[in-house]
């Protein structure tokens, strides 16, 4: 994840992957951000693991405890 962004953060729990994005990174156009961002993880999971795949994006939050606790 590092290779796309390194202000990404992400997690595991499970056989999940959780991704922690600032809204920084948007710049203004979302849904090129989150294109691009979906294309190289497609990349690397063709690469790296050959598994399905989804990813599902949130909405904006002013801190991390404002995130459902699971």
């Amino acid at each position: 994840m590092t290779a796309f962004d390194k202000d990404i953060l992400y997690a595991t729990k499970g056989d999940f992957f959780i991704l922690i994005v600032p809204i920084s990174k948007e710049k203004g156009d979302p849904k090129d951000f989150w294109t691009k961002l979906f294309s190289s993880l497609k990349k690397w999971n063709k690469k790296e693991w050959v598994k399905p795949f989804y990813l599902g994006i949130g909405g904006k939050t002013l801190s991390i405890a404002d995130y459902y606790v699971s």
